[in-house]
């Protein structure tokens, strides 16, 4: 498991790096719900609402270590609430 997960985060810190560079924290967010957005939509076909709500707060506790942006993160019944994230988060610190 703990291999998977090492290779799982270096997938994704390479995607975040190669689709990211020089964009402002409101075009990152804006980025960040986009994707997200596509990713809840796409499993929500997949694996049941319960499921995939399960999964996405696991996600987000497990990153906020690293990102304690993702601390800001609520989930509702359809996926994130965006507004209330957008309130509070103003500055993502990239490192």
């Amino acid at each position: 498991m703990a291999r998977y997960s090492k290779e799982h985060s270096s997938k994704v810190e390479t995607w975040v790096n190669s689709t990211t560079v020089g964009l402002s924290s409101t075009e990152l967010i804006n980025h960040f719900e986009t994707t997200i957005n596509k990713l809840w939509e796409k499993s929500s076909h997949q694996i049941s609402e319960v499921t995939l709500s399960a999964v996405m707060d696991r996600a987000i506790f497990t990153s906020s270590d690293t990102h304690k942006f993702m601390l800001e993160l609520k989930l509702g019944p359809s996926g994130i609430r965006w507004d209330e994230f957008r309130e509070k988060t103003t500055d993502i610190n990239r490192n």
